[in-house]
């Protein structure tokens, strides 16, 4: 079908996408410093295996491999375009090529690995939702109340396995009668977490706005009378009343940025999903072409590709990182920091003055100034320990 000739086109990335290029690595690397502080700071205070914790890291991770991603394709830009035709051209005849990864070598490991963590990232991100939305309207499902402290366990468990098994059977599955279990195992992840993270999010939202309703209510008066049923003085038997339910607690911290976090991501989900369903088309339609796209335009949809890689990093720590606690924790460990370095440059100071003034002692200077000298050198060394 191609008649393209391999020694023809050009061999470096068009000088007009090197801007966008430049960006996006210093974004990449601007979102993996804010990962790597917001986890140092949630692993001081919050806990290492938090909802929270785990979708930082899972994030963070995300970052760095597609930082990886990006100086991969900077550095192999022609031999990336040439691979993606090649597959694309394949994907004609064989459909489920184009839901996979379309280059060689290193790259189809990263993009496996990308899969797995965007995976794991929607679904903590859910089953956090999902836990607040119980917690808030007190739910208990018959016997799997006595089982409500496994639940952070297990979601967490469920997290990170049921990604590594879908990434499994995708990459694995390579039969084209299997096209649509193919389809189905990439969005029924992403569907899910969209779908149960908005619902949640929502209710959640509901039960918040209803409790500070009240509260107001309460404040301002208008309350209902409330009657006192007392039980009779001679009675023994009494029918049994079922337990009562913890108050809900506000925390306006928590829901107003769990809430943007997960819809942003809920959104972010459904962008992934249009965006697979897209880039399937766009891959057979680029196997009909007779050579490969060496365009500024193909370059920068490669490159604004990579975004959506590295900003759950950044909005985690926008959202859980710029808190007032994170920023006092960040600030006391700034003056420890700064405080050491003053000390440390304080006793060097003290050492060279004692040096010098020992150099001078060694000159030959008189004996009644060589006491006055020993007596600082003394204090100087006395001083510079406490």
């Amino acid at each position: 079908m191609s008649t393209w000739d391999p020694t023809t086109g050009p061999l470096h990335m068009p000088h007009q996408a090197v801007p966008a290029a430049v960006g996006i690595i210093l974004v990449s690397f601007i979102s993996l410093v804010g990962g790597l502080i917001l986890i140092y700071h949630l692993s001081q205070n919050e806990g290492r295996y938090t909802y929270v914790s785990l979708f930082t890291f899972s994030s963070t991770v995300m970052t760095a491999v597609a930082i990886m991603q990006e100086f991969n394709y900077l550095t192999r830009w022609r031999s990336e375009q040439v691979n993606t035709w090649r597959t694309a051209v394949r994907a004609v005849e064989h459909p489920y090529l184009a839901v996979g990864p379309q280059s060689k070598g290193f790259a189809p490991v990263l993009y496996w690995i990308q899969i797995f963590l965007s995976l794991s990232s929607a679904l903590l991100v859910t089953f956090w939702a999902m836990a607040l939305a119980i917690k808030a309207w007190d739910w208990r499902f018959g016997r799997l109340y006595n089982y409500r402290d496994h639940f952070s366990i297990f979601s967490k468990v469920v997290a990170f396995l049921a990604p590594a098994l879908t990434a499994l059977f995708r990459a694995t599955i390579h039969l084209e009668a299997s096209m649509s279990a193919r389809i189905f195992l990439s969005y029924i992840v992403l569907f899910f977490s969209f779908t149960a993270g908005a619902i949640s999010v929502f209710l959640v939202l509901f039960k918040y706005v209803a409790t500070r309703l009240d509260f107001r209510r309460i404040r301002s008066g208008f309350t209902t009378n409330l009657t006192t049923f007392r039980k009779p003085a001679g009675n023994a038997t009494s029918a049994k009343t079922a337990p009562t339910r913890k108050p809900f607690l506000i925390d306006s911290w928590l829901v107003w940025r769990f809430s943007i976090a997960c819809l942003i991501f809920c959104g972010f989900n459904a962008y992934l999903i249009w965006y697979s369903t897209r880039s399937y088309k766009a891959v057979l339609l680029r196997g009909t072409r007779n050579s490969p796209d060496f365009s500024v335009q193909a370059t920068l949809n490669v490159w604004f590709s990579y975004v959506p890689l590295f900003t759950p990093s950044l909005l985690a720590f926008m959202l859980f990182g710029t808190t007032s606690l994170a920023l006092a924790h960040y600030r006391t460990v700034w003056h420890r920091l700064f405080s050491e370095q003053q000390d440390a440059s304080a006793m060097q100071s003290s050492r060279d003055l004692l040096n010098s003034v020992k150099a001078l002692s060694d000159a030959g200077l008189e004996k009644g100034r060589e006491t006055s000298i020993t007596v600082q050198t003394v204090d100087l060394q006395k001083e510079s320990y406490v």
